[in-house]
Protein backbone atom coordinates (compact mmCIF):
# COMPACT_ATOMS: atom_id res chain seq x y z
CA UNK A 1 0.00 0.00 0.00
CA UNK A 2 1.33 3.43 -0.93
CA UNK A 3 0.87 5.75 2.02
CA UNK A 4 -0.54 9.14 1.08
CA UNK A 5 0.54 12.36 2.78
CA UNK A 6 -1.61 15.11 4.17
CA UNK A 7 -0.94 18.72 5.04
CA UNK A 8 -3.05 20.50 7.61
CA UNK A 9 -4.13 23.88 6.26
CA UNK A 10 -5.46 26.60 8.56
CA UNK A 11 -7.35 29.36 6.80
CA UNK A 12 -7.41 32.40 9.11
CA UNK A 13 -7.90 30.38 12.31
CA UNK A 14 -7.52 32.95 15.11
CA UNK A 15 -7.53 31.19 18.49
CA UNK A 16 -4.10 30.20 19.84
CA UNK A 17 -5.78 27.35 21.71
CA UNK A 18 -7.34 26.00 18.52
CA UNK A 19 -4.05 26.30 16.63
CA UNK A 20 -2.28 24.46 19.44
CA UNK A 21 -4.80 21.62 19.50
CA UNK A 22 -4.69 21.30 15.70
CA UNK A 23 -0.88 21.09 15.80
CA UNK A 24 -1.07 18.35 18.41
CA UNK A 25 -3.50 16.31 16.30
CA UNK A 26 -1.42 16.96 13.17
CA UNK A 27 1.64 15.41 14.84
CA UNK A 28 -0.39 12.55 16.40
CA UNK A 29 -1.79 11.54 13.00
CA UNK A 30 1.61 11.91 11.27
CA UNK A 31 0.89 14.93 9.10
CA UNK A 32 3.36 16.30 6.59
CA UNK A 33 3.21 20.13 6.70
CA UNK A 34 1.17 22.68 8.61
CA UNK A 35 0.20 25.50 6.26
CA UNK A 36 -1.24 28.84 7.31
CA UNK A 37 -3.20 30.67 4.59
CA UNK A 38 -4.39 34.27 4.72
CA UNK A 39 -2.21 35.55 7.55
CA UNK A 40 -0.30 38.83 7.29
CA UNK A 41 2.68 37.34 9.11
CA UNK A 42 3.67 33.78 10.02
CA UNK A 43 1.94 32.38 13.12
CA UNK A 44 3.80 33.27 16.31
CA UNK A 45 3.77 30.31 18.68
CA UNK A 46 3.43 31.86 22.12
CA UNK A 47 2.24 30.48 25.44
CA UNK A 48 -1.42 30.40 24.36
CA UNK A 49 -0.87 27.93 21.54
CA UNK A 50 2.11 26.13 23.09
CA UNK A 51 0.08 25.19 26.17
CA UNK A 52 -2.17 23.15 23.87
CA UNK A 53 0.39 22.00 21.28
CA UNK A 54 2.87 20.87 23.97
CA UNK A 55 5.47 22.64 21.77
CA UNK A 56 5.00 19.99 19.07
CA UNK A 57 5.19 22.73 16.42
CA UNK A 58 8.97 22.16 16.69
CA UNK A 59 8.37 18.79 14.99
CA UNK A 60 6.41 20.37 12.12
CA UNK A 61 7.33 21.82 8.78
CA UNK A 62 5.41 25.10 8.81
CA UNK A 63 4.66 27.25 5.77
CA UNK A 64 2.75 30.51 5.43
CA UNK A 65 0.89 31.83 2.38
CA UNK A 66 -0.51 35.31 2.70
CA UNK A 67 -1.98 35.06 -0.81
CA UNK A 68 -4.38 32.14 -1.26
CA UNK A 69 -3.65 32.03 -5.00
CA UNK A 70 0.00 31.25 -4.22
CA UNK A 71 -1.20 28.42 -1.99
CA UNK A 72 -3.37 26.94 -4.75
CA UNK A 73 -0.51 27.27 -7.27
CA UNK A 74 1.82 25.47 -4.85
CA UNK A 75 -0.81 22.75 -4.32
CA UNK A 76 -1.23 22.17 -8.04
CA UNK A 77 2.52 22.14 -8.68
CA UNK A 78 2.99 19.55 -5.92
CA UNK A 79 -0.06 17.42 -6.84
CA UNK A 80 -2.02 17.95 -3.64
CA UNK A 81 -5.79 17.60 -3.67
CA UNK A 82 -7.45 20.46 -1.77
CA UNK A 83 -10.14 19.16 0.57
CA UNK A 84 -12.07 21.71 2.61
CA UNK A 85 -13.85 20.65 5.79
CA UNK A 86 -16.95 22.84 5.75
CA UNK A 87 -20.69 22.48 6.20
CA UNK A 88 -22.59 23.49 3.08
CA UNK A 89 -25.05 22.48 0.38
CA UNK A 90 -22.24 21.23 -1.89
CA UNK A 91 -20.50 19.29 0.89
CA UNK A 92 -20.24 15.50 0.93
CA UNK A 93 -20.03 13.40 4.06
CA UNK A 94 -16.54 12.49 5.22
CA UNK A 95 -17.92 9.06 6.23
CA UNK A 96 -16.71 6.55 3.67
CA UNK A 97 -14.73 9.14 1.70
CA UNK A 98 -11.65 7.55 0.17
CA UNK A 99 -8.57 9.72 0.47
CA UNK A 100 -6.74 8.44 -2.61
CA UNK A 101 -4.39 11.38 -3.12
CA UNK A 102 -1.84 13.41 -1.24
CA UNK A 103 -4.13 16.02 0.25
CA UNK A 104 -4.40 19.39 1.91
CA UNK A 105 -7.05 19.14 4.64
CA UNK A 106 -8.33 22.69 5.04
CA UNK A 107 -10.20 24.13 8.02
CA UNK A 108 -11.40 27.70 8.38
CA UNK A 109 -11.90 30.58 10.73
CA UNK A 110 -13.87 29.88 13.90
CA UNK A 111 -16.60 32.43 13.19
CA UNK A 112 -16.69 32.77 9.42
CA UNK A 113 -15.50 29.39 8.20
CA UNK A 114 -14.06 29.24 4.69
CA UNK A 115 -15.35 31.83 2.20
CA UNK A 116 -17.25 30.69 -0.89
CA UNK A 117 -14.56 32.08 -3.25
CA UNK A 118 -11.94 29.90 -1.53
CA UNK A 119 -14.21 26.84 -1.54
CA UNK A 120 -14.72 27.17 -5.29
CA UNK A 121 -10.99 26.57 -5.75
CA UNK A 122 -11.07 23.35 -3.69
CA UNK A 123 -11.32 19.90 -5.24
CA UNK A 124 -13.69 18.57 -2.59
CA UNK A 125 -15.77 19.92 0.28
CA UNK A 126 -16.52 17.47 3.07
CA UNK A 127 -18.65 17.77 6.18
CA UNK A 128 -18.51 15.83 9.43
CA UNK A 129 -21.97 14.45 10.25
CA UNK A 130 -23.48 15.49 13.56
CA UNK A 131 -26.34 13.83 15.34
CA UNK A 132 -27.10 16.04 18.34
CA UNK A 133 -28.27 19.57 19.01
CA UNK A 134 -25.14 21.51 17.96
CA UNK A 135 -24.91 23.69 14.84
CA UNK A 136 -21.23 23.04 14.24
CA UNK A 137 -18.11 21.60 15.83
CA UNK A 138 -15.14 23.58 17.13
CA UNK A 139 -12.50 24.01 14.40
CA UNK A 140 -9.90 22.03 16.36
CA UNK A 141 -12.36 19.16 16.84
CA UNK A 142 -13.29 19.22 13.14
CA UNK A 143 -9.64 19.27 12.11
CA UNK A 144 -8.81 16.39 14.45
CA UNK A 145 -11.65 14.24 13.12
CA UNK A 146 -10.68 14.94 9.50
CA UNK A 147 -7.00 14.19 10.17
CA UNK A 148 -8.01 10.93 11.86
CA UNK A 149 -10.19 9.91 8.91
CA UNK A 150 -7.31 10.54 6.50
CA UNK A 151 -4.80 8.72 8.72
CA UNK A 152 -6.98 5.65 9.31
CA UNK A 153 -7.43 5.25 5.54
CA UNK A 154 -3.74 5.66 4.72
CA UNK A 155 -1.58 4.32 7.54
CA UNK A 156 -0.58 0.72 8.01
CA UNK A 157 -0.37 0.70 11.78
CA UNK A 158 -0.26 2.60 15.02
CA UNK A 159 2.33 3.23 17.70
CA UNK A 160 2.86 0.64 20.44
CA UNK A 161 0.89 1.22 23.64
CA UNK A 162 2.90 1.49 26.85
CA UNK A 163 0.65 1.78 29.92
CA UNK A 164 -1.94 4.47 29.22
CA UNK A 165 0.05 6.23 26.47
CA UNK A 166 1.63 5.46 23.14
CA UNK A 167 5.32 4.59 23.29
CA UNK A 168 7.10 7.17 21.15
CA UNK A 169 10.61 8.53 20.84
CA UNK A 170 10.85 12.03 22.27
Amino acid sequence: MIVKKFNTVLYKVKSPQNVGMIIRSHVAFDGNKVIFVGYDTPWDFKQGSQAFSRKLEKKCIIENYYDENEFFEWSKKNNYKNIAIEIGKKSKSIIGYEFNNDSNLIVGNEGKGIPEEFLLKCDEILFIPQFGQVQCLNVAVSASLALFEFAKNNNSGTNKIEGSKFDIEL
